[in-house]
């Protein structure tokens, strides 16, 4: 026990006297064991999910410049492919889609608090858990993915991106519709008697 102590003592001393040494040795047992350096990770990664999960993010947190430039180059030299990952990603997550899409729309647009949006959000995956839903305008019914969300008051017009200002509607009627405000430039066809 002592011994190991001992060597534990003896090497940290060696290691910080010649860390250049040992960094260029480290380096350059990495180069020539790259297989095996990958393999590694790769075992790591899968016996320690959260860990990893959590280095990533930190490292990410911490190199968010480094991080977002690596991006923007992987996207520049393969372009087809994460248009195509970010195709299938997107057909893959419908529901998420839509609430992405008003999300951004809205943060571009509004002034809408985090708490609102969040309500915002949770409001259309309920109504998008549902298999079939009436339109707030025409009380037509369509699948739910065939829905839209739209804004009572548009955002264009100063409408918030919350809860209380969010409807399922057909796309005709959200075409009709556009940004004008409800009942005094348009008039829905046959609303649903809920409160608009």
């Amino acid at each position: 026990m002592k011994n190991k102590e001992a060597k534990r003592a003896y090497d940290k001393i060696y290691n910080q006297k010649n860390a250049v040494k040992k960094r260029a040795q480290n380096a350059a047992w990495r180069n020539a064991n790259k297989e095996k350096m990958q393999a590694y990770r790769d075992k790591w990664k899968l016996e320690n999910p959260e860990k990893h999960k959590s280095a990533l993010a930190k490292y990410r947190a911490a190199n968010l410049v480094k991080v977002r430039a690596a991006t923007i180059r992987c996207h520049k030299a393969n372009p087809k492919k994460y248009k195509a990952d970010s195709r299938k990603w997107w057909l893959a997550n419908k529901p998420l889609t839509k609430i992405y899409s008003q999300r951004r729309k809205a943060r571009k647009i509004t002034n809408s608090t985090p708490e609102q949006i969040a309500s915002a959000d949770a409001k259309i995956l309920q109504m998008l858990s549902a298999r079939k839903t009436l339109c707030a305008y025409c009380s037509k019914e369509f699948k739910t993915s065939e829905m839209h969300v739209d804004h009572v008051l548009a955002l264009a017009r100063g409408g918030a991106h919350s809860a209380e200002n969010i409807r399922m509607a057909c796309e005709n009627c959200i075409c009709s519709k556009g940004d004008k405000i409800l009942f005094l430039e348009w008039r829905p066809p046959q609303p649903l008697l809920l409160p608009l």
